[in-house]
């Protein structure tokens, strides 16, 4: 049996300890750029080479000398590279 302070301190505690959240899960839905690059199978090079060049038209935030992606900008951008039959047809061969 627990006394009122026990129970008091244990929902205290419960309201401010941090959930578990796993490490790859964007919090926010702010991605570093470690991430991103692994979710695309790309090199961080790769990725800083297209924000300097501006190459790529995927979005991306700097907070102070941070780099972050927003998840659902990464996803939308991956859906305006989806190809078909018809226009991979069309742009040529490589």
């Amino acid at each position: 049996m627990t006394t009122t302070a026990q129970d008091s301190t244990r929902r205290a505690t419960e309201k401010t300890a941090p959930k578990n959240i796993a490490v790859s899960t964007p919090v926010f839905g702010l991605m570093t750029s470690n991430q991103v690059a692994a979710a695309l199978a790309l090199s961080n090079k790769t990725l800083a080479a297209w924000r300097s060049s501006g190459r790529s038209p995927l979005p991306f935030l700097r907070l102070g000398s941070r780099v972050r992606y927003r998840s659902e900008d990464v996803l939308a951008w991956l859906e305006s590279r989806m190809c078909s039959a018809a226009t991979d047809a069309a742009r040529g061969s490589l």
